[in-house]
């Protein structure tokens, strides 16, 4: 190919490029100004350890559910509302919640205790709440990265407007919005995730994907130009009693062209995996229980008022009470019927989980491990904790990493996908550069970014000088 030939290529296709690298420049810039300057710190990290206060319950979940004609149900679970304390009933999607003393209806009991919840995660036990929202899908506004779904979406008339997003089976948090991070939000999923071509996977990866690789290789155009031409570029230099506007570019381009390749070739590795639907909760538990399951009260057992978080599973069709203590790291499994506990038995829903999620076979297990902290393998982006990491020894090397409180996978990865988040985090986040702490690598990145944008400014003003001439 001939140099002029590249020469065109390079400055054409920089032309078409421009304004959605400009984009996706001021927009990137925003992320670290929000996650340090004007970051929203909830008032607690993790959902609310209350003590079930066992002297109010005066009926059993069996009797409760005879009471109210309820024959079949997705899930149980016990909470307390102002005092008062409650069995759910998971029925076609919905939590119904009933009395535990009475077994009496409770009306709005989902609306009430997410409203609990979002107070207890904003901190402010005074803050009125002025609506509450179902929110069934990712929006704009509650972005997949969330991963908690359906939610309850709680409004507060406080001088933010704040809106607090709560998952009340966990009793965990989706996120919180106030003024200013919906402007960042809206900035970000229409400049950078291109929010604007419709939520789908095939238009917007790919116009994602085609632009990324393309500011690719202009990076790696621009490179093999002034390599080719180094010498002849010295001699100019030397004779110039002033660098022209190209040579500006140039001197510019060549030390921080390593961030323009990194942003691009990560952007568009990023976007191709993008094509194929990645929804983990499709993968949430579909069965169904009735009676015959809830057949003793699981308050029967010993220590029965240190029950924070109650739950139905099947494993090997058997049903168990899945229970989670006050300061138990793991849960105890109880058989319905007779309370044997089932020893080791988060481990073995988790296999089984892992098992039904990725259709592989049990022998093909080759290690587990139980997180109960983020780290490379398993990011913060993935949000569900604590999970089992179930890795098989199959030829794509997969690994699924159950939450058994949900029985949902927080993520599924395998050989390929490993090297995408590697690629991701590495060289679009900057994580080699933990080390230094949060702050300072989000310091480097927005500098990085200012320098791609001093490059794509360098190179517009010799393309309208060619123009000119």
């Amino acid at each position: 190919m001939k140099k002029s030939t590249i020469f065109k290529i390079h400055r054409y296709l920089s032309i078409v490029c421009l304004l959605p690298v400009v984009l996706w420049c001021v927009s990137g810039l925003t992320h670290p100004i929000m996650a340090n300057w004007f970051r929203i710190t909830p008032a607690h990290r993790s959902a609310p350890a209350l003590k079930i206060d066992t002297t109010k319950i005066q009926l059993s979940l069996k009797q409760v559910a005879s009471l109210n004609n309820i024959k079949e149900f997705s899930n149980v679970g016990v909470k307390t509302i102002d005092t008062k304390v409650c069995y759910v009933f998971l029925k076609e999607n919905k939590q119904v919640f009933y009395s535990a003393s009475t077994g009496d209806f409770i009306k709005d009991g989902a609306e009430k205790y997410a409203t609990y919840l979002a107070k207890y995660y904003l901190g402010n036990t005074e803050a009125n709440a002025v609506s509450v929202k179902v929110v069934s899908s990712f929006t704009d506004e509650y972005k997949v990265i969330n991963r908690h779904l359906p939610v309850y979406k709680v409004r507060f008339n406080d001088a933010e407007k704040s809106d607090v997003f709560v998952h009340i089976a966990s009793g965990g948090l989706g996120t919180i919005n106030n003024r200013l991070k919906r402007s960042y939000l809206w900035i970000f999923s229409n400049f950078h995730n291109w929010s604007f071509l419709g939520d789908n996977n095939t238009i917007k990866p790919f116009f994602i994907f085609t632009i990324s690789l393309s500011t690719f290789v202009v990076g790696v155009l621009g490179l093999y130009i002034y390599f080719g031409n180094r010498k002849k570029y010295k001699k100019r230099t030397k004779k110039a009693d002033k660098l022209k506007r190209r040579n500006v570019h140039r001197y510019i381009s060549i030390p921080v062209s390593i961030f323009f390749l990194m942003f691009s070739f990560s952007g568009a590795y990023h976007a191709f995996q993008k094509f194929e639907k990645y929804d983990l909760n499709q993968y949430e538990p579909k069965e169904q229980f009735g009676l015959k399951d809830i057949e003793t009260s699981i308050f029967k057992i010993q220590n029965s008022s240190k029950i924070q978080r109650l739950s139905l599973v099947k494993i090997k069709e058997q049903t168990y009470y899945r229970v989670q203590f006050l300061k138990q790291k793991t849960a105890t499994y109880f058989n319905s019927n007779s309370l044997e506990i089932l020893k080791k038995g988060d481990e073995i829903y988790a296999k089984e989980r892992a098992l039904a999620i990725t259709g592989e076979k049990e022998v093909d297990i080759k290690e587990t491990n139980f997180i109960t902290f983020f780290e490379n393998k398993y990011g913060f982006i993935n949000k569900r904790l604590p999970v089992y990491e179930i890795a098989f020894n199959d030829s794509e090397n997969t690994s699924c990493f159950v939450q058994t409180s949900s029985g949902i996978p927080g993520s599924i990865v395998d050989k390929y996908k490993k090297r995408e988040a590697l690629s991701f985090i590495m060289l679009h986040k900057f994580h080699f550069l933990d080390f230094l702490g949060k702050g300072t690598r989000d310091i480097i990145i927005a500098f990085a970014i200012l320098s791609v944008l001093l490059i794509l400014f360098s190179g517009l003003r010799v393309f309208i000088q060619i123009i000119k001439k």
